[in-house]
């Protein structure tokens, strides 16, 4: 595998809303353009009645649209992550991997994926086709993406610019 097949986007706390902004703006480039994509969007959908927003991932092969945030009432706090649906919006990558995606997209690299699930088996499976893969880290995370990737991973600042550039030099 080349290095230059895996890229993380690492990210601060709080500037989440950045990458999605980035990884947003680049698939409404790669997808016109005709480029088959795997692998999810994140975006918040704000509930005025809830201490925090839904979750919901855009799945890039699909356009299918699922909540990985449990309901737990208008007081809950603390992690509302639905595994069942991620696992879900991970198979539809899978899918699209099959299909003939020729780029994975993964809106983070969080919690599941430290502790080994989530997205892990769809970017293990893009790697092993030699798919490029381009995955949001929050340097939270940065440490144990670090120790997943050892040093087939390459990293980039939240700029499309750099991206788009990263991306021609993996020849898409």
């Amino acid at each position: 595998m080349s290095q230059a097949k895996l890229a993380a986007i690492p990210f601060d706390r709080g500037r989440g809303d950045d990458v999605d902004a980035v990884l947003s703006g680049l698939t409404k480039i790669l997808g016109p353009a005709g480029l088959a994509m795997a692998g999810a969007l994140q975006t918040l959908q704000a509930r005025p009645d809830r201490n925090a927003c839904d979750l919901v991932l855009s799945d890039l092969g699909t356009g299918s649209n699922i909540r990985i945030t449990e309901d737990r009432g208008p007081m809950a706090r603390g992690c509302r992550l639905d595994p069942v649906a991620l696992e879900e919006a991970v198979a539809l990558s899978l899918a699209s991997i099959a299909a003939g995606a020729r780029l994975l997209i993964v809106n983070r690299f969080g919690k599941q994926e430290v502790d080994g699930g989530g997205f892990r088996p769809a970017i293990a499976e893009a790697l092993a086709r030699e798919m490029p893969c381009l995955v949001a880290v929050s340097k939270a995370h940065l440490a144990p993406w670090r120790q997943f990737t050892g040093d087939l991973a390459r990293e980039l600042p939240c700029e499309l610019s750099a991206i788009r550039s990263w991306l021609t030099s993996v020849g898409l």
